[in-house]
């Protein structure tokens, strides 16, 4: 049994690292082309709770019923621990006792590749009885809890004054089945956030992104896609946007468009673009380059079709051979995928298409107006 027994870094103890700013936006970020030492990617990074460096989706919270105050665990993948350096030999699954301020265990599966996802949803998914047991015969279990030292039929109540410090008013009980991420859960809960991820079990995760299959004629290739509906070029005047236009141009602008639709063309481009650069990242997270997006058309509407997670093919010579390869996933997989999958329903949604549209056409017409020539396209001659 590890001797040391060292508190992690909670949220009543000095040194908390905040997780970094969430954001959603698409259209302008610095991409990330490179790994650390250890050859982990750098979304893996991002978060750090106590000394563990994680990926901010790869963090879940486990309750337990006491008939008080329920007793909170923190279950997390950890890709790397970071003291004075940063140490890839700290990697695997870590579970924090949050009532007790202490570390119970860590590196549990540390060789397994991305820190097993699929160990994640299995320990979150275990009884008191089988949870507790995991804990006390584990090599690395630390000492501490007296729920978990000795055997208990239900654990002892736990601290609502850290409880209150590290959520708030946040202390829900993750549904049983749940594959959201502390993360997505606590966004479903922030009406500020403009992605929505209501409950989904595994079936259901399943089913919203069977929805999304699409087959594309050239190839007969079952993959997932989003459309893009564009609006129609009236009443798109080129105001809406950062750049300055000149008002008493608004006439020509208008004729412009007519006598010019590659104008309009090339502002939906942008907008392709921006979902298929290998820029796109999913709520909260900065994982640029794992989504291989490419724009398609199909029926003669503007789709953006996903062809591989991490370097892995995703999709089929029929929609239920798709389907089959969705359902053969671990938990972990399908929760990215259907991150990704609301990122892109919110992305490609009427509302974000219609004003990603106006800031495009309103630097397409500052750059026009400032070429002292109403025909020549941004672009070039």
């Amino acid at each position: 049994m590890p001797s040391d027994r060292r508190a992690w870094t909670g949220p009543c103890y000095p040194g908390r690292v905040k997780p970094r700013k969430q954001h959603v936006a698409i259209f302008v970020h610095t991409s990330y082309h490179r790994d650390d030492a250890g050859n982990r990617k750098m979304h893996d990074l991002l978060q750090k709770t106590g000394p563990y460096l994680h990926a901010p989706d790869d963090l879940l919270r486990l309750r337990f019923e006491t008939g008080g105050t329920p007793r909170l665990f923190t279950l997390l993948i950890a890709s790397a621990i970071e003291r004075d350096h940063i140490d890839t030999n700290g990697s695997g699954l870590v579970l924090l006792d949050e009532d007790e301020g202490l570390v119970l265990l860590d590196r549990h599966r540390s060789a397994a590749p991305g820190g097993d996802g699929a160990e994640l949803y299995r320990v979150a998914s275990l009884s008191w009885s089988e949870f507790s047991s995991f804990c006390r015969t584990h090599p690395r279990f630390r000492c501490g809890a007296a729920d978990i030292d000795t055997p208990h039929d239900q654990p002892l109540p736990g601290s609502r004054r850290r409880q209150q410090a590290l959520l708030g008013a946040d202390a829900s009980t993750r549904p049983a089945g749940d594959l959201r991420s502390e993360l997505m859960r606590s966004a479903e809960s922030d009406p500020s956030c403009p992605v929505r991820f209501p409950q989904r079990d595994r079936k259901g995760v399943l089913e919203d992104l069977g929805s999304r299959i699409q087959t594309c004629p050239l190839t007969e290739t079952a993959r997932m896609g989003w459309p893009l509906r564009f609006p129609d070029a009236t009443g798109l005047t080129g105001l809406s946007g950062p750049c300055r236009v000149d008002r008493s141009m608004d006439p020509a602008w208008t004729g412009l468009l007519d006598r010019r639709p590659e104008l309009l063309e090339e502002a939906r481009v942008r907008i392709l673009e921006a979902l298929v650069s290998g820029q796109l990242n999913t709520w909260g997270v900065e994982d640029e380059g794992r989504y291989d997006l490419r724009p398609s058309h199909l029926n003669g509407e503007a789709f953006v079709l996903l062809h591989a997670l991490d370097g892995a093919p995703i999709g089929s010579g029929t929609p239920v051979g798709l389907r089959g390869s969705l359902a053969e996933m671990s938990d972990r997989d399908l929760r990215d995928l259907w991150k990704l999958s609301r990122t892109l329903d919110h992305e490609t949604g009427p509302e974000r298409v219609e004003a990603g549209l106006g800031t495009s056409l309103n630097w397409i017409r500052s750059e026009v107006e400032a070429s002292n020539d109403p025909d020549p396209s941004p672009s070039g001659p």
